[in-house]
């Protein structure tokens, strides 16, 4: 063996001879060597045992973390340790060559791998010979066989790894710590992340000696990602406090201390934890927030995001936005090409329906000259297809009438029936309009009828279409009551011609009357009035001073243990523990003052009394997991000082808690994130200036810190609190009338709230009325006073058609559906008759023929439009959509669904700056920027965004934006969901029964019982042959969780649609919303109370009508066209347009 070079105590030799066995494939190179101190040795030596190395940036990932891997194998078995090289002149650099072999060059050692072979064996003999191992060793090492731990008994410092279900976190303190760190001495601990984890450290405690550039003694932490790359090196000596700048990708963190021959001090704490990758940095977790595809490294972590077919990568680099693919495939559509968002779709002129290779365009349709016949959608009675523009014509013979009845129409629903849709036409003279959802109709005309349907469904439809019977009439044969009248101007062309007073449950209609100044029960009491009484304070909690010590409470064994617990706490996370048991207490004081007692002598324990096994009061004592929560934005002394103030201080609002000065925005947004997340219940934290003033949302001045930032603090104040039997006892609610013209009702209770400074959860009323009309109804102010409300009127604060008055104080606030119904006066003006009527009856003799008809025979009780909401055109988002998000706990779902624009050919939002904020967040989910966008009268848009802005764009985040919707809205939108359930559920129960009772309907005997469940009774088949029911008796469920099913196939078809959007009646206890949907029950059939008409001229109708509790006047004018109105197809802040379009016949 001939030497080279001798060097660190190294002898780097070419290979003549295998002393030690050589290294797979090194001998087919001449720059392999063989590695010994020239003694025939293999030990080497590394100053310190300490290996520099570096990797070449071309080095495959997956080739990296087999290097990495076989250096954390060695370190396991030796006492060498493998570093990231910053300075150091001799190292080990591994390059990706064309053989694997080790050359000398110059200060480094180079080590050639590649992909021929084999990379594990290999790498691990390599590192074995670097470090000197045994032959025997290096020979286990290929197999990872078991070797010996080796035992290192001068070497300062170790190796951690970490795992994600480690119940505890290391905490690394310097030799001696708390006292001084030994002289002349270098020390280094490598602690690695778990995998899809990442690393940081805080240190808790630094004193080590101060020097020029930290020349004398000094830590060094550096950071080093996964692949083995370093990402920050930094050096710290003197008093001060290092704050760690940590980089996401780290995964582990090398800390060295240094110390010279002269003077030390009490040396360095540092505490470690993991955080789960976040979606910034790897594909592995949440896409890389990618809306599609993540492009990653073999580690997973993220380079770039990108987009299926059909789509291009927006600017903001992970949305994907829609390639219009018409431009380029329409030669393939043999009509017409349509693009959608993600791809294309053919469609047909009138006449033709898409063939099964969605591209070629067949005839659909035919002329029909028979007297009798029917026809029907294309797959009828199953679904029909998507892309349909079908035509038929039907004839009539000359002088002859045609009776037209739909006798099943189950379309599926849009606004304003823009998507599918049957259309009935004769001549220039539409029948209805559109037509959608589920309803039947029947009409008499004298000219013959085009029929069309319309299909744009791009996922198939569940919906089964349309039946349609004809019959041609001889003059003689046809009635009066055959013959309807239509609407050609409508409804509502003012707000003036829909006037709706509620009635109270006493039917008493809302008027705006004289103030009412003196209450008939208690006025509200005063703060100071309060606070004698003791209304406000519900917490009941000792006063902390006139509680025993802890160590008199309880045995001098039983403190032992609980110290013990406090102090392990302290270092590591023991809150999953059992904890100490103090045994059976009875006496609730006695409990009480352990309690108090503990959370003021050790914070980070809490005490928790529960029935044991015998039934009795046993008080346990366990660490409390907050503390290591607060521990990641705060330090130890803090933590405790802020834990003993929130759990035994007076929860009073003028009790408050201010923590440090804190210059940094984003670490106070995660300081007031998690502070609500532990006490938000009870405490609500805000930010201060320098000068105890709330930090603006614009720059505000203040006294500048070292840093030249805002010496800005956060401050935690208790809520106030008061409940429910206090408030039931104080009467602290001011009934009123409040009278709104053309206004949307949420809107309204808005500029309330702003004018007055007050919540919107002080508000509560019995119903949501329609936006353009003139609408009277009763409403609640929770701690509201008579003199508040008069100043909104005629005050700065008062809006145009927005007014309130008689005003009364009241015990109970209002509830939805605490009314006994509607009044409703109704305009109706250029009245015509659709079809001429034989014996010349003419306009008045038809409608009033109707009109009878309706008030004896009333109308099927659907929901109407209003029920459902509107939030886009395209994919149907209606308020359902949100309920369903809300019932199955998807909070992020229903969030973006609030916030979704509208979208589709059938929607001209060019200019509408609530589109455009929508859209604007649809592309960059940028919270404030939708927040600065979107106008302030979107008073629903603003609680979420405004929500979202302090809580974050999160699951948990989306959960607090939701509940800061007023209550009532909340439920709303659950209700919205089992309004549509009920809709179908009708639809289904008449097209199986009509209007005959069967055996298995419900009805409602108040006699039965006391609770709504109790009164529900299932007919048998005596009863309902016995004729003692009418249509007009039986119910139908509304889903709760206290729902009772009919006992027939209608209950199948129920359990059917649950089944089928994946709920159980247990997801309408909504727990984590505060809300429970018990259910209820709805009449099929109702008929209006009161109704009378009158003639201002020939054409022009008013009607007035009385209608229980959510009934919709909508069905009601259908029924009187005789046609029905079309269900859940517009949108809630524009009633009329849709009524006026779907009540015309002419």
């Amino acid at each position: 063996m001939k030497c080279l070079l001798y060097c660190w105590g190294i002898a780097l030799c070419l290979v003549t001879s295998a002393t030690t066995g050589p290294l797979p494939d090194m001998a087919s190179s001449p720059q392999c060597v063989g590695l010994t101190d020239g003694s025939g040795s293999t030990a080497l030596a590394w100053p310190g045992r300490l290996v520099p190395f570096t990797m070449d940036t071309n080095m495959p990932a997956d080739l990296r973390l087999i290097v990495l891997d076989a250096m954390q194998y060695w370190e396991n078995y030796s006492c060498n340790q493998f570093v990231p090289r910053t300075s150091q002149m001799h190292y080990a650099h591994f390059i990706l060559g064309q053989s694997c072999c080790i050359s000398y060059e110059k200060n480094n050692l180079s080590i050639y791998l590649n992909s021929t072979c084999n990379k594990t064996v290999t790498v691990m003999q390599i590192l074995g010979k670097l470090i000197g191992a045994s032959d025997l060793d290096i020979e286990r090492s290929s197999t990872k066989g078991s070797i010996a731990p080796a035992v290192c008994p001068n070497r300062c410092g170790r190796n951690i790894w970490l795992n994600s279900g480690s119940q505890s976190l290391p905490t690394i303190q310097s030799p001696n710590y708390p006292s001084d760190y030994p002289t002349n001495i270098d020390c280094m601990w490598k602690v690695t992340a778990p995998p899809l984890y990442t690393l940081l450290a805080s240190f808790s405690s630094f004193d080590v000696e101060n020097g020029p550039y930290c020349s004398y003694d000094h830590v060094e932490v550096m950071s080093v990602d996964s692949l083995g790359n370093i990402l920050r090196v930094s050096w710290f000596c003197g008093t001060t406090l290092p704050q760690l700048m940590m980089n996401p990708r780290t995964k582990l963190i090398i800390v060295s201390l240094h110390s010279d021959v002269s003077y030390s001090k009490k040396g360095f704490q540092l505490r470690f934890n993991i955080s789960a990758v976040t979606s910034t940095v790897s594909c592995l977790v949440q896409n890389g927030g990618c809306s599609q595809l993540c492009i990653a490294d073999n580690a997973g972590w993220k380079q770039s995001c990108a987009c299926n077919a059909g789509y291009v990568l927006g600017t903001d680099g992970l949305s994907c936005i829609d390639d219009d693919e018409c431009l380029k495939r329409s030669d393939g559509c043999t009509q017409n090409c349509r693009n959608t968002v993600g791809s294309y779709y053919c469609y047909c002129n009138e006449g033709y329906g898409l063939d099964l290779d969605q591209k070629t365009c067949r005839v659909c349709g035919t002329t029909y000259n028979n007297s009798l016949g029917f026809l029907f959608s294309p797959g009828y009675p199953d679904s029909y297809p998507a892309y349909q523009n079908c035509k038929w014509y039907i004839n009539t013979a000359p002088n002859n009438y045609l009776r037209v009845t739909v006798q099943v129409l189950d379309i599926a629903s849009s606004d304003r029936c823009q998507t599918d849709y049957l259309q009935l036409d004769r001549g220039n003279f539409r029948y209805n309009g559109k037509l959608c959802g589920y309803h039947s109709l029947s009409y008499v005309i004298n000219t013959g009828l085009t029929v069309a349907f319309h299909s744009e469904a791009a996922v198939a439809s569940r919906s089964s279409g349309f039946l349609l019977l004809y019959k041609q009439l001889r003059p003689d044969e046809v009635s009066l009551n055959d013959i309807n009248y239509v609407v050609v101007d409508g409804v509502k062309i003012a707000a003036s011609n829909f006037l709706v007073t509620e009635l109270d449950p006493t039917g008493h209609p809302a008027a705006l009357g004289e103030h009412t100044e003196a209450p008939p029960t208690q006025a509200p009491p005063t703060r100071s009035e309060k606070q004698d009484s003791g209304l406000g304070k519900s917490n009941g909690r000792m006063d902390p001073s006139s509680v025993p010590a802890l160590d008199t409470l309880v045995s001098l064994e039983r403190l032992d243990e609980i110290r013990l617990l406090a102090e392990k706490h302290v270092s590591e996370d023991l809150s999953n523990g059992e904890g100490v048991s103090l045994g059976v207490i009875i006496s609730k004081e006695e409990r009480g003052h352990i309690h108090v007692a503990l959370r003021l002598a050790y914070p980070q324990l809490k005490s928790i009394s529960a029935k044991n096994a015998s039934g009795e009061t046993e008080l346990r004592i366990s660490a409390d997991c907050d503390y290591w929560k607060l521990r990641e934005v705060l330090e130890h002394d803090e933590v405790i000082r802020l834990l003993r103030f929130v759990h035994t201080a007076q929860m009073s609002p003028s009790q408050s808690y201010l923590l440090p000065p804190d210059p940094s925005k984003d670490h106070r947004t995660k300081v007031h994130r998690l502070l609500d997340d532990i006490f938000g219940s009870k405490m609500v934290a805000r930010t201060l200036t320098a000068e105890g003033q709330p930090k603006k949302r614009r720059k505000v001045e203040a006294h500048p810190s070292v840093s030249g930032e805002e010496v800005t603090r956060i401050v935690l104040r208790f809520r106030k609190h008061t409940s429910k039997a206090t408030r039931k006892e104080a009467s602290t609610y001011l009934k009123f009338v409040m009278k709104k013209t053309n206004l949307e009702h949420q809107e309204a209770i808005q500029r309330l709230c702003s004018s007055l400074h007050l919540q919107p959860s002080q508000f509560s009323y019995a119903g949501i009325k329609d936006r353009r009309a003139i609408t009277l109804q009763y409403v609640t102010a929770r701690s509201v006073t008579v003199e508040t409300m008069k100043s909104f009127e005629g005050g700065r604060g008062s809006y145009p058609g927005l007014q309130t008055g008689s005003y009364q104080y009241v015990p109970l606030p209002l509830r939805l559906g605490n009314l006994s119904g509607n009044e409703f006066v109704v305009t109706i003006r250029d009245v015509a008759v659709a079809t001429p009527v034989p014996g010349g009856v003419g306009v008045k003799g038809v409608v009033e023929a109707g009109a009878v008809r309706v008030r004896e025979r009333g109308f099927v009780n659907y929901f109407g439009p209003q029920r459902f909401g509107y939030q886009g055109v395209l994919g149907g988002v209606l308020s359902p959509h949100v309920g369903l998000a809300l019932l199955k706990g998807n909070c992020m779902t229903a969030v973006k669904l609030l916030l979704y624009p509208e979208l589709g050919e059938a929607c001209d939002k060019s200019g509408d700056p609530v589109h455009a904020a929508k859209l604007y967040f649809q592309a960059t989910h940028d919270v404030s920027g939708t927040l600065e966008r979107m106008p302030p009268s979107k008073t629903r848009e603003g609680y979420i965004l405004r929500a979202l802005r302090r809580h974050g764009f999160t699951e948990t985040g989306c959960q607090h934006s939701l509940m800061s919707l007023p209550h009532s809205l909340r439920l709303l939108y659950v209700h919205s969901l089992s309004s549509l359930l009920w809709n179908h559920l009708v639809s289904h129960r008449l097209r199986e029964y009509g209007e005959r009772v069967v055996e298995g309907d419900l009805v409602l005997n108040p006699s039965q019982g006391k609770t709504l469940r109790e009164c529900v009774h299932v007919l048998s088949s005596l009863e309902a042959s016995s004729g003692h029911y009418t249509i007009g008796d039986i119910v139908l469920p509304m889903v709760g969780t206290g729902t009772v099913f009919p006992g027939n196939r209608t209950a199948e078809r129920l359990h059917q649609m649950l089944t089928e959007l994946g709920l159980t009646l247990d997801c309408f206890r909504l727990r984590h919303f505060g809300m429970h949907v018990a259910g209820s029950y709805r009449k099929m059939v109702v008929c209006p109370r009161h109704m009378t008409w009158e003639w201002f001229d020939s054409r022009t109708l008013r009607l007035h009508f009385t209608l229980e509790p959510s009934c919709y006047a909508t069905m009601l004018l259908g029924e009187l066209t005789g046609g029905g109105v079309a269900t859940h197809t517009t949108d809630q802040s524009d009633v009329d347009d849709a009524i006026e379009e779907n009540v015309q016949l002419d």
